[in-house]
Order: structure tokens, then sequence, then C-alpha cells
């Protein structure tokens, strides 16, 4: 670990390194950096954050940390970069990138995103899902010549739920 004092950050550094607060875990398998002035932590390596049965892992993880109202410190929201993949309850997301705001469970996605659910999968450029509904919107690419591709989807009848 090495401590810069007169700018404030930790960086520790080797196999497991971790961040705890009351809700929230982030693990990384090479860095985490702390910058206490600017309230954020990057994690570089394998890295996850972990909110109860919700988890985000990518390449590097940047959580941004604020006070709640009784003075504990939260995430409230997390960029993910390079090979994100969150799960949820219902819910397995694939994507290059992410950004995820913890407080209202929505992550908007950009790049190969991949959406699976029951077996079942979507597959576009870009997405908003919101993993406390379980709620998502998929966007299509844009391709040359017309403008414009289709979100594609494989659906398996037998994992189809009927409501």
């Amino acid at each position: 670990a090495i401590y810069d004092i007169d700018n404030a950050i930790l960086v520790l550094t080797g196999r497991k390194v971790r961040f705890v607060t009351a809700e929230d875990e982030i693990t990384a398998d090479r860095q985490l950096e702390y910058w206490e002035a600017k309230q954020m932590a990057v994690a570089r390596g394998n890295a996850y954050a972990v909110r109860g049965k919700k988890k985000l892992r990518a390449d590097v993880l940047s959580a941004h940390f604020r006070k709640n109202k009784s003075g504990k410190t939260k995430i409230y929201r997390v960029d993910a970069f390079d090979n994100v993949y969150i799960v949820s309850e219902q819910d397995t997301i694939t994507a290059d990138r992410g950004v995820y705001n913890v407080e209202s469970g929505i992550a908007t996605l950009t790049g190969s995103v991949k959406l699976s659910r029951d077996g079942n999968q979507l597959n576009g450029c870009s997405a908003v899902v919101n993993l406390n509904t379980g709620i998502s919107k998929l966007k299509s690419c844009a391709s040359a010549g017309t403008g414009t591709s289709r979100v594609q989807g494989l659906f398996r009848p037998g994992n189809v739920k009927k409501k």
C-alpha cells in the first residue's frame, strides 16, 4: 500500500484488494485506488462491485461515494469499462461499457449489449436496464448504408413465462 498524503490518495496493490462500506463491497485482482478528496475508488483487474444480490464486474470500475443522511458512506454511481458483466436476480447482462446509478437501479450500457433472462437473449448496441424492476430498453446499431439495424433476440419457447 502507498498513501500520498499531499493528494490524499491510497493505492493498494495485490491479489485480492477490497474496499468495504456499510452496504457495498468493491474488490479487484490487481489494484485499488481510493481518492479521498474526490470521494471515489478505482478498481483495476477483474473488478467487482457488490450490493446484495446485484453484482457488477468489469476490467476497471470507478465507484463514486457520498454520505447519506446518517453520515455513512455509500456508493451512488459506478462507471464500468471493458468486459462489463452485470448479474441481478433476473438478468445477466454483458457490454463494453456501462454506468450504473445505484440509487435508481438503472444501468446504461453501450457496445455489444447482451441481455439474458431465463435462457432467452436480446442483443443490441446500447441499453437502459432497470435492475430493480427488470424492465429493459435495448437500442439498435446504426449500420452503414441504411442508417439502422435491428435489435436481435433468441427466444426459447419453453422458457417464456406466461403472465
